[in-house]
């Protein structure tokens, strides 16, 4: 294959970087010194070795290719090769310079490229000349016009769409970022423009149309990240976009270090951290490596490390086109109303909506009306709060605006905005809403919810809706809310308890679309924990710890369900007296996590607590109780002490059997258990005689497609196989197997349980290459999710290699 050299100074990399894309999408080999030479290598070493490799070189010709002291020991290499006739060269004129220097390029054919339609003309014979097939016609960039809107790359996180032809000035800053992130890995956004994607071009939207305008050359993904959220966030929302399994038994900075490591690997990739908080040093949260470029806006002035753009106002131009954007068109008056405005976006977009809903007020009128609220009382909170985004001395001006809109937005729409400002600054589930406000309709052209959010977002500009047309609102208008409206404790109540009603939802969710579903939810049951404008009782509270503890458990983010479980545990010991059934709970749930990391000991110490306290609380014959001893007795199960697993199980069977009778799903868990010790102690018959029992009870309640079915299934598999049965030991575990990956998808560790069980299987009956692919598949899911320390990870690869060695 034709491989190409491309020969360029640095100061024109803005041209060749989309060049080389482009010729990379047409099927040409090239040689980019930015992408392939890795961090560390010896540049020089690495520049000879291609210069000597390659079959043709392109030459980018322009003032600085002359000057540059590396372009100059590339050109000495290059004549010599051309010399020998064994290679091609193509210079390319892109500025205007004087050839005179360079008497060998002046004998050569030169193509120019300097305007776009040159270029153009010319690229199909440059793509035929190095062996490609024209695809795409590719546009050289014009610094000087705005980059259309791109498809994103098929690894993304973009909640926020783009203003498309909405988007006024800032086309200068957009280019210097893309230049400034091609140089550097790092770049931040700051300044006093408005954030947001509410009809705003600040920092926020300024990086929203980045993302959308140059993500195409982000081959390795596009991942935008929420930053006041916390690491957690960080990690999930990226590892999670970009299909990584980070090691979830690692601390939270190992985590993200895996997670830079894994993504590095990838081709370039782009990480936005958007609202970066000033609590946190930025350094703790960047990759080390070249090729994973992050994007911050921050509020912050204080990161003189890293290259930084302070965002100015609108020019009186940009603010009289943004004005013009909408279905009015203004000249008189218009230069006076934007210098009004401060040149500020946000509050120059909430007056074009003022205006073009009041088609019978003049930019005059406006401004009078903003002149009678310029002594708005709450001006002094709102500035004090929001001051460091504002320029000086136009406070005034943009609470006005605030204002005018507010008094424009109907009684229900002002009090669903109320509920969004108080909830966290990410977009709110229109279900939740629902719930909050009693207000869901089964009339969709009539649901008040969808109606006041219409009114909110497509006239007034309050509210943003994210690709799932759930809402959002921005800080600066949360703020703006709670300065004017006075704090309701009958809605404080309502979201409280419409979101602790939702995460409750994950005690019980059996599949990952719910959980899935729930993953919306998690940042506002968070936000309630830490909210100074809402007030959460320690009852509610603790629960909220527990169910985001239970959350992350069951989607395999073990160290994060630890974290979430011990910290509710801090807050149910500083609310509630001990042997409180709350703290019970909590050390019950934080032993299930434990089990999960492998930490049978601590596990046991915090079951043991549970039931000491339930004990005390219920008597020996309670539910709760019984849930305690089958817990206990899978944790000895686990350190392999099954004589007393079986105790612990017994005692639980006959605790639910008076309870419930034989039918009973906790039933059906009680023999499943005892199953389980018997087996593991080698007495498989009885351990089928309880399996059998479970599935027949789970089966008369659940149906075939559920869950504990499919656990009965391989539970019997298990002892079929155990009893030299290996036809009947695979036929259920393919029932359960299929089941499993219904309901947990592909990728969970209890399906890799039934792939490993499967291989088992098959391995005994001699088909080790069927064997090897089922154990590879387990393998690579244990590791992802449990480390390569645990016993299901180690005992997997154990069998993986006892499989290799046969077919060898």
């Amino acid at each position: 294959m034709n491989r190409a050299f491309l020969s360029y100074s640095s100061e024109d990399e803005q041209f060749v970087r989309p060049f080389y894309e482009k010729l990379k999408a047409d099927g040409v080999d090239c040689f980019f010194d930015r992408e392939a030479i890795p961090t560390g290598d010896d540049w020089i070493e690495a520049l000879e070795r291609e210069l000597l490799m390659c079959d043709s070189y392109v030459v980018f010709i322009t003032p600085g290719y002359f000057e540059s002291i590396w372009t100059k020991l590339e050109r000495s290499v290059i004549i010599k090769e051309i010399t020998s006739g064994k290679k091609n060269i193509i210079p390319l004129l892109l500025k205007k310079c004087d050839l005179d220097s360079s008497p060998f390029l002046q004998t050569r054919q030169t193509h120019d490229i300097t305007t776009e339609a040159k270029y153009q003309k010319v690229y199909p014979e440059i793509l035929r000349r190095l062996g490609g097939s024209p695809g795409e016609v590719f546009h050289p960039p014009d610094r000087s016009i705005l980059p259309p809107v791109c498809d994103l790359p098929g690894k993304h996180r973009m909640p926020y769409r783009s203003l498309g032809k909405g988007f006024v000035g800032r086309v200068g800053d957009l280019w210097a970022v893309d230049e400034s992130l091609r140089k550097n890995k790092t770049t931040v956004v700051q300044g006093v423009g408005v954030v947001t994607g509410m009809g705003g071009v600040g920092k926020t939207q300024l990086a929203v149309e980045y993302v959308h305008r140059f993500g195409k050359y982000y081959p390795g993904g596009v991942f935008w990240v929420e930053a006041d959220q916390g690491l957690s966030t960080l990690i999930v929302g990226v590892s999670g976009a970009a299909g990584i399994d980070v090691d979830n038994r690692l601390e939270e900075k190992e985590q993200l270090r895996q997670l830079w490591q894994i993504l590095a690997s990838f081709p370039p990739a782009l990480v936005v951290l958007d609202n970066f908080p000033e609590d946190i040093g930025l350094e703790s949260r960047l990759p080390s490596q070249d090729s994973v470029h992050v994007l911050v806006t921050t509020r912050r002035k204080d990161l003189f490390k890293y290259t930084s753009f302070s965002l100015d106002v609108l020019t009186k131009e940009e603010g009289i086109k943004l004005l013009n954007s909408g279905k009015r068109k203004f000249a008189e008056g218009a230069a006076a109303l934007v210098e009004a405005m401060g040149g500020l976006p946000l509050a120059i977009e909430l007056a074009k909506n003022f205006l073009n809903l009041r088609t019978n007020l003049s930019t005059a009128g406006l401004l009078e009306e903003i002149k009678k609220k310029g002594a708005i009382k709450t001006l002094g909170i709102f500035a004090e709060k929001y001051g460091n985004e504002l320029p000086t001395g136009h406070g005034k001006e943009v609470s006005a605006t605030f204002q005018l809109s507010w008094d424009m937005a109907p009684g229900f729409a002002k009090t669903l905005l109320q509920v969004i400002s108080l909830l966290a600054p990410a977009p709110v589930p229109r279900r939740v809403l629902k719930k909050i406000l009693i207000a869901g309709s089964e009339e969709i052209l009539e649901d008040p919810v969808d109606e006041a959010l219409a009114e909110l977002t497509h006239k007034l500009s309050l509210t943003e809706l994210d690709e799932e047309n759930d809402p959002a609102c921005h800080r600066l208008i949360s703020a703006f809310v709670g300065t004017v409206v006075k704090k309701d404790t009958g809605l404080n109540d309502k979201i409280v308890r419409a979101i602790h009603d939702e995460m409750e939802r994950t005690k019980e969710a059996g599949d990952t679309a719910s959980l899935r579903e729930l993953e919306k939810v998690l940042p506002h049951a968070a936000h309630l924990l830490t909210s100074k404008e809402l007030t959460v009782e320690p009852g509610p509270a603790v629960d909220l710890f527990d169910y985001m503890g239970t959350h992350h458990q069951k989607l395999g983010r073990f160290k994060m369900a630890e974290r979430y479980m011990r910290d509710g545990l801090n807050r149910a010991g500083e609310s509630f007296k001990p042997g409180d059934p709350k703290i019970a709970l909590l050390q019950n749930d934080l032993g299930l996590v434990l089990k999960h990391l492998g930490e049978y000991e601590q596990a046991i110490e915090y079951y043991e607590k549970a039931l000491t306290s339930d004990l005390k609380t219920y008597g020996s014959e309670h539910p709760k109780v019984a849930i305690r001893w089958n817990n206990l007795g899978s944790a000895w199960k686990a350190l392999g002490q099954y004589e007393k697993a079986i105790e612990y199980y017994e005692k639980a069977l006959t605790s639910d059997l008076k309870t419930y009778g034989s039918e009973h799903p906790d039933v059906a868990i009680d023999w499943n258990n005892l199953g389980m010790a018997w087996k593991a102690l080698g007495q498989y018959e009885k351990a089928i005689e309880y399996y059998e029992k479970a599935l027949t009870s789970d089966l008369k309640t659940y149906g075939s497609e559920h869950p504990d079915v499919a656990i009965d299934w391989n539970n019997l598999g298990m002892a079929w196989k155990a009893l030299g049965q290996y036809e009947k030991a695979i036929e259920y575990y393919e029932k359960a197997l299929t089941s499993g990956i219904k309901t947990f998808g592909k990728d969970h560790p209890n399906v890799a349980l039934r792939w490993n069980n499967l291989g088992s299987a098959w391995q005994a009956l001699g088909q080790y290459e069927k064997a090897i692919s089922y154990y590879e598949k387990a393998l690579k899911i244990f590791d992802a999710f449990l480390g390569k320390d645990h016993p299901y990870t180690k005992g997997t690869k154990e069998n993986l290699e006892s499989a290799r060695k046969k077919v060898k």
